[in-house]
């Protein structure tokens, strides 16, 4: 992970605490044919803090594509960077000795690599005994690192109009150079 990346990290979950998204993958169904039809996907998610539950529907060349376009077509009125945001690639590996006895039901791991509008890389990782489930966390990854990368900027300006009203010019200052760091995160298309 980009050391740049993982300062972000820190500073969104030091900024939102308990408000930051997080997004628990409950189910999903996949109606996948073998001709030219498209990939339809019925997923459901829990969203905390709210533990608001969410369907999502998409439809995509294979279950990974529908649950991607899904993802983006319900979060990204909400969270404008996801608009930008493509899929540029995938590393998959086997963890055979997660399973010895039966080595097909062996751990996998799966990275992910996604690349926001101004063509910066972002990688995540999930490991499954299900490729498909992995591939689905590192894309709910992906949605929680920009949404609250969105959010903890709006939190920090909240906080910058306040120092700057107060007359804290240190506080004012710390305050821009973390809302830079987050910011280029969420460019806009």
């Amino acid at each position: 992970m980009h050391i740049r990346h993982q300062d972000s990290v820190r500073l969104i979950r030091e900024t939102l605490q308990e408000n930051r998204l997080r997004m628990e993958l409950v189910s999903f169904h996949i109606d996948e044919s073998m001709g030219e039809e498209p990939s339809r996907i019925l997923a459901t998610l829990k969203c905390f803090p709210e533990e608001e539950s969410v369907t999502l529907e998409g439809a995509g060349v294979g279950a990974f594509d529908a649950f991607f376009v899904a993802v983006k077509e319900r979060f990204s009125s909400q969270y404008p960077s996801l608009k930008g945001i493509r899929f540029a690639g995938i590393k998959l590996r086997s963890i055979p000795d997660s399973d010895r006895e039966h080595p097909t039901d062996a751990e996998a791991e799966v990275t992910l690599r996604f690349q926001s509008a101004d063509k910066q890389d972002y990688y995540f990782v999930a490991r499954s005994r299900s490729m498909l489930r992995a591939n689905m966390e590192c894309i709910l990854r992906m949605v929680e690192f920009f949404a609250n990368s969105e959010k903890a900027t709006q939190t920090l300006q909240e906080r910058l109009r306040e120092a700057q009203k107060a007359e804290q010019r240190d506080v004012a200052q710390q305050l821009q150079s973390q809302i830079a760091l987050l910011s280029a995160h969420h460019v806009r298309p």
